[in-house]
């Protein structure tokens, strides 16, 4: 699965219409992300709140991962 965060260096290819339906068309959340929505995740992981978390990966994907 692949993710997208539309930022200015994704935007050229979000142009393309059929692409950017195509990508929207695999994201459950049905929307491309942004790129404030990697804050939260990045956030917890430098808090005291992820102490005891090791070894995990945390997909900030919109739910492509778990659709596919």
């Amino acid at each position: 699965a692949r993710a997208f965060v539309y930022t200015e260096l994704s935007g050229h290819v979000m142009e393309d219409r059929e692409f950017r339906e195509a990508v929207l068309s695999r994201i459950p959340r049905g929307r491309i992300a942004d790129p404030k929505d990697c804050v939260g995740p990045c956030m917890f992981f430098c808090t005291p709140a992820s102490n005891f978390v090791t070894g995990q990966t945390v997909y900030v994907d919109g739910g492509i991962t778990s659709s596919q």
